[in-house]
């Protein structure tokens, strides 16, 4: 399998790295993340969503593992653009 690997500091389709870091925040915190949209494949590691009610919005649930593996993965095919963050640490002060 063959691909290639953009730095942080090159444009990828005329965007910046810090413009698709902004569009994949707002894909991962959208209503429906699982929905493949675009030409940008957006990957969360495992981050899982839960229900808050019946028909209610959605949080990332912490507690949870989201299961990509076997028939659950995703299907990457051909020259699909894929796009995730590297893992950061995010603090949170009192």
């Amino acid at each position: 399998m063959k691909y290639s690997v953009v730095s942080p500091q090159e444009n990828f389709r005329g965007l910046s790295y810090g413009c698709w870091a902004g569009m994949w925040w707002n894909w991962l915190l959208c209503d429906e993340p699982d929905i493949y949209r675009g030409d940008m494949l957006f990957l969360r590691g495992n981050l899982d969503y839960k229900s808050v009610g019946e028909g209610g919005p959605v949080h990332i649930d912490p507690k949870s593992f989201l299961d990509r593996t076997g028939k659950k993965g995703v299907k990457i095919f051909e020259n699909t653009p894929i796009f995730f963050l590297s893992p950061t640490p995010y603090l949170e002060s009192d």
